[in-house]
Parts: structure tokens; C-alpha cells; sequence
């Protein structure tokens, strides 16, 4: 054996690990991509479930725009409409928490 093939097994023991680490590094950049899909898709139904929450809260706000506007007149009307307004509001946000439940969403842990 000369040092010229010396030399040459070296290169190619060197090019083994140089594959070896690139395809390590092609799966983990398939599993980020993975990843990254499957957060986009829980992102769009957060950003749907956002703006079913909002149209729910609009409602909600003009019901207790309505109660001040009452003012003075009727207090007890007045009263129990801020009582309904706040059972629509807690409730809302049980059918969210459901909502969010059933699709497999976890605002607290991310997934």
C-alpha cells in the first residue's frame, strides 16, 4: 500500500461521514417541515376560531351598549339584561374551550 492510498482511504472514510451527517440532516429538516405544516394548520383554525369569537363578542358588546343606554329608566330591565350579557359571555367561552377541544387544540401547550 503507498501513501497515495493512504491518502485516498482517508478521503473516503471522510466522505462516508460527510453523507452520513447529510442525510441526518435531510431527515431532520423533513421533521421541522413537518412540524412547521402541522403548526400552520392549527394556526388557521385559531385564526377561525378568532373570528367566530369576535362576531360572537360584537354581539355581546352591543347587548351591553343597549343596557347603557337605558340609564336610569329601568334598572331592574338594565340589570337583567348585564345578567344575560354576561351568561351569553361565559357561555361563549365554554363553546370555545369545547370547540377548541374537540379540533385537538391546546392554547397551553402549543399543539
Amino acid at each position: 500500500m503507498t501513501t497515495a492510498d493512504n491518502g485516498q482511504n482517508g478521503w473516503d472514510e471522510y466522505g462516508r461521514h460527510v453523507l452520513a451527517e447529510m442525510k441526518r440532516l435531510s431527515v431532520g429538516q423533513d421533521e421541522l417541515r413537518q412540524e412547521l405544516q402541522s403548526m400552520s394548520i392549527q394556526l388557521a383554525r385559531i385564526e377561525g376560531h378568532s373570528a367566530w369569537i369576535s362576531k360572537i363578542d360584537e354581539r355581546v358588546t352591543t347587548v351591553e351598549g343597549d343596557v347603557v343606554k337605558l340609564g336610569l329608566e329601568d334598572t331592574k330591565l338594565a340589570g337583567e339584561l348585564k345578567l344575560r350579557a354576561g351568561f351569553i359571555s361565559v357561555l361563549v367561552s365554554l363553546l370555545t374551550a369545547a370547540g377548541l377541544k374537540i379540533f385537538g387544540v391546546d392554547l397551553f401547550r402549543g399543539q
